[in-house]
């Protein structure tokens, strides 16, 4: 069976389902225009370096639900 995950990313929180446990962690924002590019790059990759040992080097598959806007456009 493959383990899933999923992540819920707003725009000043960010929620992750670990795979194969379903416990909830959350995180700081991962959307650059809430907090800038280094802050949410930070967030991110600490994000999937929960997700990843989780997943025990098993495959896996995932969503990621976000919204970001381009400041610079319309």
């Amino acid at each position: 069976m493959t383990a899933l995950w999923a992540v819920d990313a707003g725009g000043s929180t960010t929620t992750a389902i670990l795979p194969g446990t379903g416990e909830a962690r959350t995180y700081g924002s991962v959307n650059p225009a809430s907090v800038g590019a280094g802050p949410a790059a930070r967030t991110l990759r600490d994000l999937f370096g929960n997700v990843a040992p989780a997943l025990g080097g098993r495959p896996g598959a995932g969503w990621i639900a976000t919204a970001a806007v381009d400041l610079t456009g319309d």
